[in-house]
């Protein structure tokens, strides 16, 4: 009771409130269970009660409920185990909590409305750092991912993701504003008004690019062949590559499957056709023989076929394989293959080179990367760069990630301007076009079919994050550098 009293003593119970009720918005507002909206509002509470604490344990105790929320709501969707998890969990926490921290310790040295942008400005460039400084979270966690409305996310074809990063997180410093004023129109009439106009605008801006600009060119079909076995778990293919003849029958078996629906999907009209990762298994020295029945089809079915291999040597995992996807013109060459730029942190695979390779075809100009590679926005620019019409993306992923990480990549299409189709083993398949308007999807889970068929434009838009990059970053690190000169200036001419 005596502690219960001291805190009272020095700061009231509101604070703890606006907490729990954020903390409580915030487990929905991301991962398994995310409520879009919930985004949105979360920092509204949460920003409040870290302002009002006066106490370094109350700050702690804000810090422990985060790592412990955030560990919820990710439980099953990292694969890492028992402390593993939980380091990362921390990790990601620090970054989480660090504007708070910076919007607590400068927003009471700005004066005005100015003020309101702090923690936005501080959200987007601790999830810029996440996704650029290593290769084991990517945009992971990040609050764009949260949301599905197709209006909102097209304002990440102006500044990429960091742009919707910035928007969500300003509306809980901005209603915090409006908070402090007491909501008296007198007092926040054009903060609120300008608030709300670039709200509108975004939106608007959405709108008018799905009326206006839809995707009403001309299209190729595109087969995605997804087969429903799971792939062996490591320990089993361990024991079955030591005995070379049996896990030669294993995956003969798979591979005369696969291309039993290739071409079933070529005889269907399907012109460039393509497996879901890792769906070949095989070994290296066997590689240039199911190499050469893949060209055999391609040049038979006169089609573009993406062959996706899980390369194994035969001291595999001793030494790594490699996750690649092979393609093949309608001559029967090879045009070149790709392999996984950014392996999860649980592949026994080795990296790529982190270059985006392109093909020209007669339906666009074609690009792929594997699963996790859609996860690095920085990296997938390049695509936008080079003006790729379609990516192509083979992918695998597990019952905790789907539908999330399929949607994750919707906003890479968007910002880049191209179509795209996500071929999933063990998750959602996915095709979008530039606008990230679904045209076909797929559940693993939910259904036994194992060809999706999509007809995709050809033709990809231009937008200016393709070509600018990430220049809204780099806008709002020279505002916070900005924002710290002008507090430091005023300190100092306080203190003279």
């Amino acid at each position: 009771m005596s502690a219960f009293n001291k805190i009272k003593s020095n700061e009231t119970l509101a604070p703890y409130l606006l907490m729990i009720l954020g903390m409580i918005l915030f487990l929905f507002s991301n991962g398994k269970w995310t409520i879009p909206i919930f985004t949105w509002i979360a920092p509204v509470f949460l920003i409040r009660a870290f302002r009002n604490f006066k106490r370094w344990y109350s700050l702690f105790a804000f810090f422990v409920f985060i790592v412990v929320v955030h560990s919820i709501r990710l439980k099953g969707m990292i694969p890492a185990p028992g402390a593993l998890y939980y380091i990362i969990i921390i990790s990601g926490s620090t970054f989480i909590i660090l504007p708070y921290f910076l919007d607590r310790w400068l927003s009471k040295s700005i004066n005005g409305f100015t003020a309101t942008l702090v923690f936005p400005i501080a959200s987007l460039i601790a999830e810029y750092a996440v996704s650029t400084s290593n290769g084991y979270a990517g945009s992971w966690g990040s609050i764009a991912h949260t949301q599905d409305n197709l209006a909102l996310m097209q304002f990440t074809s102006i500044t990429g993701m960091w742009g919707l990063t910035f928007i969500i997180a300003w509306t809980g410093s901005a209603m915090n504003w409006f908070w402090d004023k007491r909501f008296e129109i007198a007092n926040i009439k054009k903060s609120i008004i300008l608030f709300c106009m670039i709200i509108f605008s975004i939106f608007l801006f959405g709108q008018i690019r799905n009326s206006f600009f839809s995707s009403d060119s001309n299209t190729v079909r595109v087969a995605s062949i997804i087969h429903n076995e799971s792939l062996a778990d490591s320990t089993n293919f361990i024991q079955d590559i030591k005995r070379l003849s049996a896990f030669r029958n294993q995956t003969s078996q798979t591979q005369t499957k696969l291309l039993s629906l290739s071409q079933k999907a070529a005889d269907e009209g399907a012109k460039i056709i393509f497996l879901h990762e890792a769906s070949l298994l095989v070994l290296k020295d066997d590689e240039k023989e199911l190499v050469d029945k893949g060209c055999k089809l391609a040049r038979d079915k006169n089609i573009y076929f993406g062959m996706s291999l899980f390369v194994m040597p035969k001291d595999f995992p001793k030494t790594k394989g490699e996750a690649k996807i092979v393609w093949i013109d309608p001559k029967g060459n090879i045009i070149w293959d790709f392999n996984k730029a950014y392996p999860t942190p649980s592949d026994p695979i080795n990296a790529g080179e982190k270059i985006i390779k392109t093909f020209d075809s007669p339906y666009g100009r074609i690009a792929s990367v594997i699963c996790f590679d859609m996860d690095f926005p920085t990296f997938i620019n390049q695509a936008g760069k080079k003006n790729v019409d379609i990516m192509l993306v083979p992918a695998n992923d597990w019952k905790e990630i789907t539908p999330y990480h399929a949607n994750m990549s919707k906003l890479r299409a968007i910002e880049n301007g191209f179509s795209m189709v996500r071929c999933t083993g063990q998750g959602l398949s996915l095709a979008v076009d530039y606008n990230g308007k679904v045209l076909n999807q797929l559940n693993y889970y939910q259904t036994e079919e194992n060809i999706m068929i999509s007809d995709v434009p050809i033709k990809g838009i231009k937008t200016i994050y393709a070509k600018m990059g990430d220049w809204f970053v780099w806008v709002c690190i020279i505002g916070l550098l900005f924002i710290f000169g002008k507090v430091f200036y005023r300190r100092k001419n306080k203190e003279q």
